[in-house]
């Protein structure tokens, strides 16, 4: 075996040195001594600078949402806001399912005296009434519940229903009249001070303890018992049902441009000769699919203007997804990056240990003149 004495490694280090001058890929190298062990050292250093800018522009989305407290419970509902009107059925329960009210999809739901005046409500309250007017002639009131609208810090003065809604209540039996012949929901007019029976929901069994009514808009109602013989309350005649809107076109937004960058250090144990940062860089964002129906979304990359990568991806209603470019073997500079509407810029920069590189080889050179020298001395000597 053949020992390796320290002019020996010195020129080794001084290769490494030459070589991450140079631009050449990382050397590793095991420096030892004969009877004391080898060891190896070799240092990758990875950091994610996590550049974030927001997407330039706006881009306002075209559904919106409001609460509906049924009786305490509350319960989210999205909207179209260009119509104003539901994105889904909803069955609205009240707390342990005694009552509810039902929403078809594509319904409008307008704060207004009308169909098309106003924007919808952002809560709708139902709550039980404590005070409301008395009961017509020969009829008892066995509950009332207030429905108010608000926008805001305003009251609606109407909620207006562009379909007619179904509400179901349900009633304790025992608290009606004596002589009850039957049961029905009716609605308080202001603008006649009267109760106005409402037409009951189709195709809904009648049983003891609940009731229905189609509602057009929300007012005061009570659930009112009829005394002696029974009157069928004249039904209210809906307003024209709304064709159901077509689902929106696909409408895509990207959000969140992100860089990480490399940075790669080459070196040799604690001594660093080259620093490169940015020389490869990952670039994501993410898009999302705000629209009705799928589609095809074209993302464009572009460095310092020009087209880098071209990536074509179909989303369904309602999807998101990231986006991920890699670019490698950048020089150093300055690039600007775009993706839609979105820009953010990054460095790439390399730092060489230009004192310690000249050291070292100033060193070795001596070392090695040295050697040179001294083995030459011991050939001369007689």
């Amino acid at each position: 075996m053949v020992k390796l004495g320290r002019p020996v490694i010195i020129v080794a280090v001084t290769v490494i040195a030459v070589a991450a001058v140079m631009g050449l890929p990382q050397v590793r190298m095991a420096i030892g001594q004969v009877g004391e062990g080898s060891s190896s050292s070799e240092v990758v250093v990875t950091a994610t600078p996590g550049l974030v800018t927001s997407s330039g522009g706006s881009k306002t989305s075209y559904t919106g949402s409001a609460e509906i407290d049924m009786l305490g419970k509350v319960v989210d509902v999205r909207f179209d806001r260009s119509n104003n009107s539901t994105m889904s059925r909803y069955v609205i329960y009240g707390p342990g399912s005694d009552s509810y009210l039902t929403i078809d999809r594509g319904t409008s739901v307008t704060c207004g005296d009308c169909v098309g005046c106003g924007s919808y409500p952002l809560l709708i309250e139902i709550t039980s009434a404590e005070d409301f007017p008395d009961a017509p002639e020969g009829t008892g009131i066995v509950a009332a519940y207030d429905c108010t609208g608000y926008r805001g810090n305003n009251v609606c003065s109407h909620v207006t229903f562009g379909k007619p809604v179904l509400l179901l209540l349900k009633y304790d039996s025992v608290e009606l009249p004596d002589g009850t012949s039957s049961v029905f929901i009716a609605r308080y007019n202001p603008d006649n001070g009267e109760w106005e029976p409402l037409p009951p929901g189709p195709d809904i069994m009648s049983v003891l303890g609940e009731v229905t009514a189609l509602i057009n808009q929300f007012s005061t109602f009570a659930v009112i018992a009829e005394i002696g013989q029974p009157v069928t309350p004249e039904p209210e005649i809906p307003l024209p049902s709304e064709p159901e809107p077509p689902p929106s076109p696909a409408y895509f937004v990207a959000s969140g441009l992100n860089i990480n960058a490399s940075r790669d250090v080459t070196g040799v144990g604690n001594i660093t000769f080259v620093v490169t940062e940015g020389e490869s860089v990952e670039i994501s964002a993410n898009v999302a699919n705000n629209g009705g129906q799928s589609g095809e979304y074209h993302a464009v990359l572009k460095i310092n203007g020009e087209t880098e990568s071209i990536r074509d991806i179909t989303m369904a209603p309602g999807q998101s997804q990231e986006l991920i470019f890699n670019v490698t073997d950048l020089k150093p500079g300055t690039y600007n990056v775009q993706i839609d509407d979105m820009t953010t810029e990054f460095t790439v920069t390399r730092w060489t240990n230009y004192p310690l590189i000249t050291g070292i080889a100033t060193a070795s050179g001596l070392s090695a003149w040295a050697i040179w020298y001294f083995l030459r001395r011991r050939r001369m000597k007689p």
